[in-house]
């Protein structure tokens, strides 16, 4: 079944007349409320004379009232973001520009980089209302997991957005939504019980606020399958629901904390190694397995994976997608890698292959911080570990943040617990281990065909399974020690 069968959106003009006058009910609500509320202390000091109990519970209430509808006055944003530079990225620019003829919009863009898999499109206008630009944010998982027709077909339905007039409406709905959430928030608290009246409206505006929003997304995937035939954007769309999650916890717990421990490294590498190990960390597991559970709720904005394929095709999703790329619509994967490090990153970092990140980037900064200290690996050997990892209280009063400390007993082990397994790291390095940090994996120290897990060797040093005398083994030159919870040889 063709997108374009769809139920259509209303028009612009009818759709922002509905949505101003569900948004003018949800205030005319708050009025009658308020009316009905000061009546009762205006009826009984004038027919009673005095103002009873009840009269007094009426004014708190609409005092309460008033206060959860006051008006909230969102900071303006100060992100400073930088488009990228049309003379390094002239392809890119000319392949959203001519998306833009071809949807009917002749207006000159400029592209700003994001490290997630998603896309917008906002104008940017004269104080007459002519369009001066288009701001067009593209994700660089785009490029990283979908091939050029692909995101041309994203490219595309965020120009349906604009085409359909869109733009405009979704973020005032957007701050209608969060005025009201805003309300809700403030009188759920209430003793009066007068979020009931206002929940109600709340759910019945985001019910048909929704269907207009889903409705405007059909449109969009309408114009998008018109320019790039429709399974490009069924395979856009299938490709970032099966890949999205995943490249969402690669960058935000992979790679953005490599890049913090001074790491410059390949992007679109060891996104392809995490996608393929199976070796992931169980945290990043159950990371990626959040981020997929969704359940649809009948408020969302967006129809769900299967509505929108089966508007498209009449068929249902394709699953187990594998990533495609087109970072050389910047050049090559050097200038795409380029564009990426200098929108986000400040400062200078090692360049570094994910084989050697551990052993050049990582370990020379755990080294760096036991240097000379009353934990350094050359005067307090591995075997200390036990006593150290009993006496936990101790090392906190010697390693805790300068300044006032609420860090309760549970915070406090954390900490210490944390500093010995860099300590573990520093003293394992110190006896000829290298360190392997591959994304998405646990830290490992290996020598020979001894590998360590320092997570582990901590954990059952901690649980008395491993004692002095086993981690003499692990750092004697002469003997791989046996396999164990701590090791794997």
């Amino acid at each position: 079944m063709d997108v374009l069968r769809q139920p259509r959106a209303l028009g612009v003009a009818r759709r922002a007349s509905l949505i101003l006058a569900l948004a003018a009910g949800f205030w005319l609500l708050a009025l009658v409320v308020l009316a009905l509320l000061l009546h009762v202390p205006y009826a009984q000091g004038n027919y009673d004379g005095a103002v009873g109990f009840s009269g007094f519970a009426c004014i708190a209430a609409a005092v309460s009232l008033l206060i959860a509808l006051r008006p909230r006055f969102r900071p303006r944003s100060t992100d400073k973001a930088t488009p990228l530079a049309r003379e390094r990225a002239g392809r890119l620019y000319a392949f959203v520009e001519g998306i833009g003829a071809q949807a009917g919009v002749k207006a000159p863009v400029a592209i700003y980089l994001r490290p997630e898999c998603n896309a917008s499109i906002a104008a940017v206008r004269h104080w007459y209302g002519g369009i001066r630009r288009l701001d067009v944010v593209l994700g660089y998982g785009l490029f990283c997991l979908m091939d050029e027709q692909e995101v041309g077909a994203v490219v595309a339905h965020e120009y349906g957005h604009f085409v359909g007039g869109d733009l405009g409406l979704t973020p005032w709905v957007y701050r209608m939504r969060q005025s009201m959430g805003a309300t809700l928030g403030s009188l759920e608290s209430s003793l009066f019980l007068l979020d009931w009246p206002f929940r109600w409206y709340a759910q019945w505006f985001l019910r048909h606020t929704a269907s207009i929003s889903r409705a405007q997304e059909y449109a969009a995937d309408a114009l998008s399958a018109k320019l790039f035939g429709p399974e490009a954007i069924r395979s856009s769309l299938e490709r970032t629901d099966e890949l999205g999650a995943i490249w969402s916890v690669y960058v935000q717990r992979v790679l953005f904390p490599a890049v913090n421990q001074g790491g410059r490294l390949p992007i679109r590498a060891g996104f392809e190694r995490f996608l393929a190990s199976d070796r992931r960390s169980a945290p990043l597991q159950a990371a990626i397995a959040e981020e997929r559970v969704r359940q649809p709720n009948p408020y969302d904005t967006h129809p769900t994976l299967e509505e929108r394929v089966h508007a498209l095709t009449g068929s249902a999703p394709v699953r187990d997608r594998a990533p495609q790329n087109c970072t050389d619509m910047f050049g090559d994967d050097g200038h795409a890698e380029s564009a990426w490090y200098g929108t986000f990153i400040n400062g200078n970092l090692k360049a570094a292959s994910w084989d050697a990140f551990g052993d050049e980037v990582m370990l020379p900064r755990i080294r760096a911080r036991f240097a000379n200290t009353f934990l350094a690996p050359d005067r307090v050997p591995l075997t200390a570990l036990p006593d150290l990892v009993n006496d936990i209280q101790h090392l906190w009063e010697k390693t805790k943040p300068k300044g006032l400390s609420l860090h309760s007993p549970l915070a406090r082990r954390k900490h210490v617990l944390e500093i010995l397994e860099e300590f573990a790291i520093a003293s394992l390095a110190h006896a000829g281990y290298r360190l392997d940090a591959f994304p998405g994996e646990d830290l490992r120290m290996s020598r020979d065909a001894c590998v360590v897990f320092p997570d582990r060797l901590l954990a059952d040093t901690s649980d008395g399974k491993l004692r002095a005398a086993d981690l003499e083994r692990l750092v004697r030159r002469d003997e791989v020690p046996e396999a164990g919870v701590g090791s794997q040889g």
